[in-house]
């Protein structure tokens, strides 16, 4: 059974839980298929396309010429028996924009979805707490999302707000937990130790919206809680990459720092852990 997987590769270790929980509930759903995972990097969409492919290597700019180079032949899911796209943050402001929209979605997906089932699960939304919408403005956005919820035979939100916009957008979709979430087989042996693992980034946050978040006053609540945590645990600062690692041993040099490089190296050192912040 060949599996077509939208999702991000050697991007955030977050992605990879996801991707193997949705892994884990495609071989319970479908026991003895032995699936073949198609995995294509949504921030490269180009490839979906096999590596002698021209629709590969033809500019955005380009629409004639890439409808004509797909007559040449298929696209790596082409062959596939079910096409799901991982979740993640689907909903935004301005997501229509997205580099895996046209390319993706429309000329790959659009193609598809007639003939080969297509998922997508756990989808997220990323807005600021203080601009939460009740409805998706851009029309562009309207009509992207209008038309990804229509090629999915079932998409499922791992946010309240997601569920709400689609069902704004006239699709009604049930809210489940994360597929992050059903990553690991959860151990025969209770977890825990002394280890408080932490993971710092600037302002809280891989994005700030633009709210100003004073860094200098995060950075000092931090210092204090760790503070109060140090003499009684063993502080870790668990960095998703190599720029958090950097960050961390700059700002707090004091402490201990990882960078697990595989889910399964992460899981390990998760489980030694009290407390995780």
């Amino acid at each position: 059974m060949n599996i077509g997987l939208i999702t991000t590769l050697d991007t955030n270790i977050g992605d990879d839980f996801i991707r193997l929980g949705i892994q884990r509930v495609l071989r319970q759903a479908f026991p003895g298929a032995e699936p073949r995972w198609i995995m294509v990097n949504k921030h490269r969409p180009e490839t979906v396309w096999p590596a002698w492919h021209p629709a590969r290597r033809l500019p955005a700019w380009a629409p004639a010429w890439r409808r004509a180079a797909r007559a040449w032949g298929g696209s790596r899911f082409h062959g596939c028996d079910l096409v799901v796209q991982c979740g993640a943050p689907v909903i935004w402001r301005h997501c229509a924009r997205c580099e895996w929209n046209v390319p993706l979605w429309q000329e790959v997906v659009g193609a598809l979805h007639r003939r080969i089932p297509v998922l997508n699960l756990a989808i997220g939304t990323a807005y600021p707490l203080s601009a939460v919408p009740d409805r998706i403005d851009d029309e562009r956005d309207r009509a992207y999302l209008r038309a990804i919820l229509g090629y999915c035979r079932l998409t499922t939100a791992r946010d309240a707000l997601a569920r709400r916009l689609a069902a704004e957008l006239g699709t009604e979709i049930p809210l489940i937990p994360c597929s992050a979430g059903l990553a690991f087989e959860v151990p025969e042996t209770e977890a825990g130790g002394n280890l408080v693992l932490v993971n710092y980034m600037p302002k809280g946050g891989h994005y700030d919206f633009n709210r100003d978040i004073d860094e200098a006053a995060w950075d000092g609540v931090l210092a204090e809680v760790l503070s109060r945590l140090a003499p009684a645990f063993h502080v870790v600062f668990l960095c998703h990459d190599r720029r958090e690692e950097a960050l961390a041993g700059a700002r707090f040099p004091q402490y201990e720092r990882r960078r697990p490089d595989t889910p399964a190296a992460y899981a390990a050192l998760a489980r030694q852990a009290a407390l995780g912040l």
